[in-house]
């Protein structure tokens, strides 16, 4: 196959030319694709789709750069170097999007993950991830172009041993050596694992893996080597060995440039790139709607969450609030401020109570003293009794429950209201904080968000190594800050107790007269 280093030079720049109007071409396909399925993930339950709908908007501003680049260079063609299409970062964000779309339970792209690079020590590193997968379980790292990047940092430690080693350089240190092709298979001549760079991002991956577990677990660390390039054997097992899962894929997911020239014709060369709406969006054809429908699936599997589960309070008030139960009986416009109007919409697109039944099905559920001790308190200013009695079916009666929830009014039975939640239990247990909840409070007091009874909460959950489920989005950033981020958590969007607001408006508004019964 012809290529611009041996062809004469108006036939290089033709070739030159072909492979940027392609590239320019394949980077407008790559940003409609981006845009289609951004604005197709707001059926995406609100944290996945926050972040990785944050996610994709950097892709989609790397993408963009690029694409201005490319633009400005078929505008201009004799500006064309090789190095511009050789080196385009194209068929590395085209494989990173690929995997966004075929990777099961994709929750972040291009996240920044902080470490200590000494253990123990404060979280002044950080390395980028190029998608979080597995519902944050695995973390890919892409590589698009084999190791051809790495050429000029291998090292000659394996030279002083060949039987050449006189022709080699004089010092076994120096950092001269080649990367060969033989049969388009990338070759290593020498290389030492310290040294590479690969390796020393691996070290770093796992490094920052370590220090960043999830559900009281590891994520696994996996490198995605797309392109035609075979991954030298010895590269392979040492990124094996350090605990990398590697992986190959030899498909048409990564773009060679010289491949792309072929695409373009001597009258489009005369004419310029074609009009992008016209184009083929290249290989491989994906449905959008079916890659959001993936998404969704994803946001209802749970993998790493522990067989116990730590609810906390604002989780017991979405499992008993009209909202999550009642909401077709509401009126529209008794949810007359913003957050209430934000939780009315959300539960009319994505329903609460299935997903937390899911999650619930088959695990032990559990609350401590003290977050029972403030649903009460809540529920007995706030909540209606309909909610009440949803919160005593609720709770198992025991001697941590007992007296507590006698404190709500006795409103009678309600036959639909102790249907609403029948299939969920939940056991209470004292509080027994892990011992590094109780050093946070000794050593930082309670003047910053975390309160004596969040201690007891997640403190609790930590030490039976259970997964906390909350409301409380702020919880997950502040114990990260404080160096607890490798907690379990699940978290859910909130919910608030609605009854007796909308009893009010429904007096106000209507006329209505109504009993305060549980009927």
């Amino acid at each position: 196959m012809p290529t611009s280093q041996n062809l004469d030079p108006q036939s290089a720049h033709d070739v030159l030319f072909r492979q940027a109007c392609a590239l320019h071409a394949r980077s407008q396909s790559l940003l409609a694709d981006i845009d289609e399925i951004i604005s197709q993930a707001d059926t995406v339950g609100a944290t996945a789709r926050s972040t990785l709908a944050g996610g994709l908007h950097k892709l989609r501003s790397v993408t963009r750069a690029e694409n201005k680049f490319l633009e400005k260079l078929v505008s201009t063609p004799t500006s064309i170097r090789p190095a511009h299409t050789s080196c385009s970062n194209i068929p590395y964000l085209s494989a990173v999007f690929r995997l966004v779309r075929t990777e099961p339970g994709v929750t972040h792209v291009f996240h920044t993950f902080n470490y200590a690079h000494e253990p123990g020590g404060p979280r002044r590193e950080s390395i980028r991830v190029d998608i979080v997968a597995q519902k944050g379980q695995q973390w890919i790292k892409v590589k698009a172009s084999a190791l051809k990047g790495f050429q000029n940092d291998l090292c000659d430690e394996e030279e002083e041993e060949s039987e050449e080693e006189e022709n080699s350089t004089p010092s076994s240190n120096d950092d001269s050596n080649k990367t060969l092709q033989a049969n388009g298979r990338t070759v290593l001549d020498g290389f030492s694992p310290p040294t590479l760079p690969i390796y020393q991002q691996a070290k770093r991956l796992l490094m920052a893996a370590e220090q960043n577990s999830l559900h009281y677990q590891t994520p696994t660390v996996v490198m995605k080597f797309v392109g035609k390039e075979e991954v030298d054997m010895r590269v392979q097992d040492t990124l094996r060995s350090m605990g990398i899962l590697v992986e190959i894929h030899g498909d048409n997911a990564n773009i060679d440039p010289k491949e792309l020239g072929k695409t373009y014709n001597d009258s489009q060369i005369r004419n310029g790139p074609p009009d992008p709406s016209s184009t083929n969006r290249g290989p491989p054809s994906f449905n959008n709607e079916a890659s959001v429908s993936r998404l969704q699936t994803d946001a209802t599997l749970h993998p790493g969450i522990a067989d116990t589960l730590n609810l906390d309070v604002t989780t017991l008030i979405a499992l008993v609030t009209d909202i999550t139960h009642r909401l077709d009986t509401i009126p529209v416009a008794a949810f007359d401020i913003p957050s209430l109007q934000l939780q009315a919409s959300q539960e009319t697109r994505r329903p609460l109570l299935p997903t937390l039944r899911d999650m619930f099905h088959t695990r032990y559920l559990v609350t401590t003293s003290t977050a029972l001790r403030k649903f009460v308190d809540i529920l007995k200013v706030l909540g209606g009794p309909t909610e009440q009695l949803r919160a005593k079916n609720l709770i198992i009666p025991g001697e941590l429950a007992t007296d507590v929830m006698a404190e709500l009014e006795d409103y009678g039975s309600n036959t639909a209201a102790e249907d609403d939640a029948s299939d969920v239990r939940v056991h209470v247990i004292e509080d027994s904080a892990s011992e590094r909840f109780v050093h946070l409070v000794g050593a930082r007091g309670t003047t910053g968000k975390i309160q004596k009874h969040h201690v007891a909460v997640f403190g609790t959950g930590d030490r039976l190594r259970a997964t906390t489920v909350t409301a409380n989005a702020w919880v997950e950033r502040t114990l990260l800050d404080a160096g607890l981020g490798e907690l379990s958590l699940w978290i859910h969007e909130p919910r608030s107790l609605v009854e007796l607001r909308v009893k009010k408006y429904r007096e106000t508004e209507c006329g209505e007269a109504t009993e305060p019964t549980a009927t």
